[in-house]
């Protein structure tokens, strides 16, 4: 038994909060706990007390993408994207951006990665502020991404943040699963529709949650004029979800990834 205590945290106490530190992670903040140190529970030792302790996440995965963009009659996408990444979401993205030889780097392997992008312009925030969630201010230009048919103007309007796929592909599942610590992602998308374009089709608002309330979907459009705002929030509110859990989960992101794969359609009006 004692040999499978392999790995050591600090706990420390102030006033009534516990704090679970690990100093080996230099990209993290103070409080936040590495992903491998993320096992169910751990072991106090110390010469006063020894008793079990949750390992569970005080912080979660915070993604926040906003867009605003202009659709030319060509389908040429151009604009600006401001991306928030906080927590565990600033974590892996501060070890990917130091993974790079530097910040052009890593911008030419983000326009390598997402189809049509060129970055016109950037500013990678926060770097080094490892308390604050990390952001890129980005110009971008978008090309063969709408699709040109006609007269009409088709796209997903999610760009890259959209799920193409459902992760979850088993019928049956026997154990759990870990997400490792809750999630939120959040896109709001401002479009600009081109002159004498109207919207033709769109996709419906869709607000679902699963069985616990826990992990939610919200899925909005808005027109105003000829201006164009999507909105789509996926909470993941807790980490674990048993087995018996995986059917409503399962369905529940099947839901959602057909939901951002529906298209919005333009068509010329005059």
């Amino acid at each position: 038994m004692v040999n499978q205590f392999n790995y050591v945290i600090a706990s420390v106490n102030i006033g009534d909060k516990t704090y679970l530190l690990d100093a080996t992670e230099k990209e993290g903040s103070y409080n936040l706990l590495p992903p491998r140190c993320i096992n169910g529970q751990g072991r106090i030792i110390s010469e006063t007390k020894t008793d079990w302790i949750d390992l569970n996440p005080a912080q979660r995965f915070e993604f926040t993408n906003v867009i605003k963009a202009t659709i030319a009659a060509d389908g040429l996408i151009t604009g600006n994207m401001q991306r928030s990444f906080g927590n565990y979401a600033a974590l892996n993205k501060r070890i990917e951006v130091r993974g790079s030889k530097d910040e052009d780097e890593y911008i030419r392997n983000l326009e390598s990665s997402y189809k049509g992008l060129t970055v016109q312009k950037f500013e990678l925030i926060g770097i080094d502020s490892l308390n604050k969630p990390y952001k890129e201010n980005l110009d971008i230009e978008i090309s063969d991404y709408a699709q040109i048919a006609g007269n009409i103007i088709s796209l997903t309007p999610l760009l890259y943040d959209q799920w193409t796929s459902n992760p979850f592909k088993l019928e049956d599942r026997k154990f759990p699963v870990d997400f490792t610590y809750p999630h939120i992602y959040k896109d709001i998308i401002n479009y600009t529709i081109p002159e004498g374009y109207i919207l033709d089709e769109k996709p419906a608002d869709l607000v679902m949650a699963l069985p616990d309330g826990k992990t939610k979907f919200t899925y909005r459009m808005r027109v105003d004029g000829n201006t164009l705002q999507i909105s789509s929030t996926l909470d993941i509110g807790k980490s674990l979800y048993s087995y018996d859990e995986y059917v409503s989960l399962k369905e529940f992101f099947a839901k959602m990834v057909s939901k951002q794969a529906e298209k919005v359609v333009l068509k010329k009006s005059i």
